[in-house]
């Protein structure tokens, strides 16, 4: 009897999916549940988050006014994602976006140079999310300004201007002040503050109006 060779039979399974089926049948059954089927070679891969990018505004810029533009991109290996913003981490609002570039305009709240959390968050078709956080320091408020003496029409004589005719009040702000000026009715004129307190002496003659503005 003849010796026979006996060759076994190699089973190998490739993940692949059908071109017209491509994602129901790789990812509910060839490919993970992490994983999506590639349509174009036929294979499993993994199945990533968005890609999130803000590019305006920078970490720690310093902005002003009412509001505030937000822009980026964001991208996704599976197709469109929804994009969101929040100013407080509780309340978010959609943003739109055409491609891969997004602008938002967003309302700033009422600060005095402080931090302002801006976050930018995405999600794909999977709920996978990717979120980007931008600290800005805000400083929309103008200073406050208050004139302890003299109070406002109040009428002043020799002896105030005898005195030295001083002018004072408190000035604060949150940045720090850069400059204060007294004027008096000709023109401005320079009062460098003291901390959060100025003094500003009258220089010119008694005899004007004796009117304190």
């Amino acid at each position: 009897m003849p010796n026979r060779i006996w060759t076994p039979l190699l089973a190998v399974a490739f993940a692949a999916c059908s071109p017209n089926t491509a994602e129901v049948r790789c990812g509910t059954s060839a490919c993970g549940a992490n994983q999506r089927c590639e349509p174009k070679n036929l294979v499993c891969v993994l199945d990533e988050a968005p890609q999130l990018i803000v590019s305006s505004p920078r970490m720690g810029a310093l902005v002003s006014g009412d509001t505030l533009m937000v822009e980026g991109t964001v991208r996704d290996d599976n197709g469109s994602a929804s994009l969101e913003l929040s100013l407080d981490g509780a309340n978010w609002f959609k943003v739109p976006h055409q491609g891969a570039a997004f602008s938002a305009k967003v309302g700033l709240p009422s600060l005095d140079y402080q931090p302002l959390k801006i976050q930018v968050r995405a999600h794909d078709a999977r709920e996978q999310a990717t979120k980007v956080q931008v600290t800005v320091q805000v400083d929309n408020v103008a200073p406050l300004l208050s004139v302890g003496y003299p109070v406002d029409g109040a009428a002043l004589g020799v002896a105030w201007f005898a005195s030295g005719g001083q002018v004072t009040g408190r000035a604060v702000d949150g940045s720090g002040l850069r400059s204060l000026t007294v004027d008096v009715g000709d023109g401005p004129v320079a009062a460098g503050p003291t901390g959060e307190t100025f003094v500003w002496a009258w220089s010119t003659p008694a005899g004007e109006d004796g009117v304190a503005h």
